[in-house]
């Protein structure tokens, strides 16, 4: 590594930092702690080591993360400022309905729901997991 490449690796990782310890402040004022102070008392650290979390002057283990996040109620991703990837799925259909489930408010998410379990229901919508298929495609125990 070139001495450039490290300068630039270091710079990333204080970013990266400063960045975690806005999502950090965020999520601590999201759970109702107004001060640094109050959120450092609650979990046992020193207002000064703990504000050096949220101005990215101390990097974070994972470890102590997972415990801020518990503490905070929040994920990880949460505390980092990480948004997951979308999921992709194999059938466009699923991810059309799922698109859609998205899209909806929580009377129409029920809705779907309910229509989806109803013709789960009928034997003429699923398939039938645990029975061996016959060579005609019905099931071993019948339709």
């Amino acid at each position: 590594m070139t001495l450039d490449e490290e300068a630039t690796v270091g710079s990333d990782t204080k970013e990266r930092a400063k960045a975690i310890g806005t999502h950090l402040q965020a999520a601590r004022k999201a759970a109702g702690f107004k001060s640094a102070k109050a959120f450092a008392d609650h979990i046992g650290l020193s207002k000064d080591t703990y504000t050096g979390y949220e101005q990215g002057r101390i990097s974070l283990s994972y470890e102590r993360a997972w415990e801020f996040a518990d503490a905070l109620d929040c994920t990880l991703d949460a505390l980092g400022g990480r948004k997951p990837p979308e999921h992709a799925y194999e059938d466009p259909g699923q991810a059309a309905l799922n698109a859609s489930y998205e899209n909806m408010n929580e009377s129409g998410k029920e809705t779907l729901a309910a229509v989806a379990r109803s013709m789960e229901r009928d034997t003429a919508n699923r398939i039938v997991k645990d029975r061996p298929e016959r060579a005609d495609g019905q099931t071993a125990m019948g339709a």
